[in-house]
């Protein structure tokens, strides 16, 4: 059976998620970094590490995929973004859905919201919590 090469390219962007380490870890050069994803917005412009539970993976038009944190998407303060030609190497995101992650990255505005957009694998350091 053959799957639709977006569907390969989503299926592959968080398998590397699953297997790196946490970037807000105690004992990590990060963990003073990292902020929950409703305060993203007040460190526009800085690289840091946001975590947040996925509460919605959504493919948008170009095969854009967008985590999103609140129920009500557009409502939300903070979401990340991942273009197919950047999450050729990654894996599925949907698999992040209802799973507390952490991502690293530049907090950029876009419309008025904090995004981060993943572009390199040093970001893939988002992966599913365990307490």
């Amino acid at each position: 059976m053959r799957f639709p090469a977006s569907v390969f390219s989503i299926g592959i962007i968080f398998a590397v998620l699953f297997a790196t380490g946490k970037i807000c870890a105690a004992g990590s050069s990060m963990a003073h970094d990292c902020v929950s994803f409703d305060e993203a917005g007040k460190h526009l412009g800085a690289s840091q590490g946001v975590r947040g539970t996925v509460l919605h993976v959504e493919t948008g038009t170009k095969g854009v995929t967008l985590l999103n944190f609140c129920k009500k998407p557009k409502a939300c303060p903070f979401t990340v973004v991942g273009f197919p030609a950047d999450l050729k190497k990654m894996g599925d995101g949907r698999q992040l859905e209802g799973q507390q992650i952490e991502t690293k990255g530049t907090i950029q505005d876009y419309d008025g919201r904090a995004q981060i957009i993943l572009r390199r694998s040093k970001q893939y350091g988002a992966r599913p919590i365990t307490t």
